[in-house]
């Protein structure tokens, strides 16, 4: 079975915060769009069998070197609410 996945705008906004961050400020941009297509890659994966590292009740994550991606699965809709570096502390 596959599942839908949907990107909420918090999780675009991480990406995008990702992004900048290693290629604005660590003036590494090479870095910044191997990260940003690996975490792409990521998601995807999530369109077949989701359920897998579970975190609590409904939530789930998924690693991509030092990020974790954070999603929940409703029905058949897997949606990454965010993407955060594995340091920082950060609830659901």
């Amino acid at each position: 079975m596959r599942y839908q996945i949907l990107i909420s705008e918090a999780a675009l906004k991480d990406i995008d915060d990702i992004e900048y961050y290693i290629g604005v400020v660590l003036l590494n941009p090479l870095a910044a769009k191997r990260l940003v297509r690996r975490i792409e890659l990521k998601i995807n994966t999530l369109s077949f069998m989701p359920a897998r590292n579970k975190i609590r009740d409904n939530f789930y994550k998924v690693k991509v070197g030092n990020f974790r991606i954070i999603y929940k699965i409703e029905n058949n809709i897997v949606i990454v609410l965010n993407v955060v570096y594995s340091k920082r502390n950060y609830s659901i």
